[in-house]
């Protein structure tokens, strides 16, 4: 994929990247990217990739992607994921909520019991309503 580097996006100004999904390439907005920390760009680079990849426009599923591409592999990798969505999913309190839940998932899978036990629970609160 190709990146293509912009001073500023005029229509999304405090958007830091978004994919041509005809072509594929990846727009990075300078002026938000630049002030990310690394683990961040990281991340937006693999959320970007996720939409072209996937074929989708899901925030989610870009977020999962990215997810499936950077867990495990640095010491802080799960935190640096909800970190990253947090900050740049601004008051699409869905998709900080699908993220928590993903990362969750994993340390369930890894035997974590206080993640077993939140996703106990979230499944018993569900059934209940």
């Amino acid at each position: 994929m190709k990146i293509k580097w912009f001073e500023s996006f005029p229509e999304n100004p405090t958007n830091p990247a978004q994919t041509n999904m005809s072509t594929g390439e990846i727009e990075i907005n300078r002026s938000v990217y630049d002030l990310l920390p690394s683990y961040m760009k990281e991340f937006v680079l693999n959320h970007e990739i996720g939409h072209y990849v996937l074929k989708t426009l899901s925030e989610e599923k870009a977020d999962d992607y990215a997810l499936s591409q950077m867990a495990l592999k640095s010491e802080y990798s799960l935190k640096h994921h909800i970190d990253s969505v947090y900050y740049l999913a601004r008051d699409d309190v869905k998709r900080k909520y699908h993220a928590l839940l993903s990362v969750l998932t994993i340390m369930a899978n890894l035997g974590d019991k206080e993640a077993i036990e939140l996703l106990k629970s979230k499944q018993h609160g569900q059934t209940e309503n």
